[in-house]
């Protein structure tokens, strides 16, 4: 299976009759664009990413599209207060591709927040844009990174050892309007 963007048009009918295909197809159309690359919340000693437990037990990492995506889940009432208690007042929106994610988790031991790497519980699952519905669109970790590096999307030289600097942006609490918000002063790591 060739991985490319989906261009083909939905009908009435199919969005109906599919519910969730047209968000999934947009939300892959969108990887497609920016070549694999996700924004996901961590800590600003960059040894975090955020994660959450799905119905069936599972850990799983949240990825957004975009960072209004991200600011705007950061600020959820109930997202707020864990990320304070979990990080702190201070959180990293940082920016990489699925390949360089895999990297990561298959060398880190700190991937999640609670994740016990000594047994069989390592994130193999990210979840993209959770909404207050609780809807998402999960991937497969892994998998996903061996398809992108074989069809040639992402190759091998562009994975990441560490995020580069210029995709790491702060989000600081403000106790006055209860929010994170992106910092508008470049901050030295």
């Amino acid at each position: 299976m060739a991985i490319r963007r989906d261009n083909t048009k939905m009908t009435r009918e199919d969005i109906i009759s599919k519910p969730g295909a047209l968000a999934a197809k947009i939300v892959f159309n969108n990887l497609y664009d920016d070549d694999f690359n996700l924004c996901f919340i961590g800590n600003v000693m960059g040894n975090t990413l955020y994660t959450v437990q799905l119905n069936n037990r599972e850990r799983a990492i949240v990825g957004f599209t975009d960072e209004s995506l991200l600011e705007a889940y950061a600020n959820r009432l109930r997202i707020v207060k864990n990320l304070k208690t979990t990080f702190g007042a201070k959180i990293v929106s940082v920016k990489l591709n699925i390949c360089t994610l895999n990297s990561l988790i298959e060398t880190s031991q700190d991937v999640g927040d609670v994740v016990d790497f000594v047994s069989d519980d390592i994130v193999r699952t990210l979840i993209i844009n959770p909404n207050n519905k609780d809807f998402f669109i999960p991937i497969h970790i892994p998998a996903m990174s061996k398809m992108l590096i074989e069809q040639g999307l992402i190759e091998e030289d562009d994975i990441e050892e560490v995020a580069d600097k210029e995709n790491l942006k702060i989000l600081e609490y403000n106790k006055k309007s209860k929010r994170f918000a992106f910092e508008e002063t470049d901050t030295n790591f």
